[in-house]
């Protein structure tokens, strides 16, 4: 995996923080929000729990340290799903809240504040295609919680665990990470559908293939295994023997 580029020269500004701290609340309350709504199954509001938490917290880190393009962007998501977590459960109390917090999150992430805080070229670090893939893989358990509406299945447990974990394997460089996004993933996403083919569980099988089309792609490999490595080492020429 390439390395992520930290820029130590910059101090922390008051505006990434704020608008981080935004982003990190806006999950937090849909956690909290799905959590103490009575009608969803306790299992499925779990995992959308601890999903929406660990993206907070990759939001966070993303706003904050690598300060990637990507980053805005995962800020903005985290927000409107946020936003689409309370046309879902209700304008309860905590759906206020979320409401609030996500809609200042939105204007954070959209505005010019980030515009020099955000890097735009950087010269190392992972590339589109292996931050699509991290992070589609560590939003899985909220989409099984949310195609879930009637408690996670065994499968879909499975599914919800594994999928971060893989995730979080190939982020540390590691080629089984990538294997198991290829194949063990979308696998136990076919065997969810297959033990009991809802509309659900189809939408989340099908989120698995696009998580294993997007780890088969080049660029997902070369993150764990360099260019360089492939390339064939110098070779001499071998010298001519001289004429008698």
């Amino acid at each position: 995996m390439k390395p992520v580029i930290i820029d130590a020269s910059l101090e922390l500004r008051p505006v990434p923080a704020v608008i981080a701290l935004l982003v990190f609340a806006s999950g937090a309350l849909t956690a909290l929000h799905v959590v103490f709504t009575p009608d969803v199954p306790s299992s499925s509001a779990a995992a959308i729990a601890a999903g929406s938490l660990v993206m907070s917290v990759v939001g966070v880190i993303g706003l904050l340290i690598t300060r990637g393009v990507w980053t805005r962007r995962l800020g903005l998501a985290i927000a409107a799903g946020a936003l689409a977590g309370v046309a879902w459960l209700g304008l309860d109390p905590w759906g206020l809240a979320t409401v609030a917090v996500a809609a200042a999150a939105i204007v954070g992430c959209s505005g010019p504040w980030l515009t020099t805080w955000i890097r735009r070229a950087p010269a190392l670090g992972p590339g589109p295609v292996v931050v699509m893939v991290m992070l589609v893989a560590l939003a899985m358990p909220i989409a099984v919680g949310v195609t879930s509406p009637n408690g996670l299945g065994v499968a879909d447990t499975i599914l919800a665990v594994t999928a971060p974990i893989a995730a979080w394997v190939y982020s540390a460089g590691r080629i089984a990470g990538l294997w198991a996004l290829r194949l063990v993933v979308p696998i136990i996403g076919g065997t969810a559908f297959v033990s009991e083919p809802t509309t659900g569980r189809a939408v989340a099988a099908a989120i698995t293939l696009s998580v294993a089309a997007l780890a088969w792609q080049r660029a997902a490999m070369l993150a764990v295994r360099p260019l360089l490595e492939e390339l064939p080492g110098p070779r001499r020429a071998t010298p001519k023997a001289s004429p008698p």
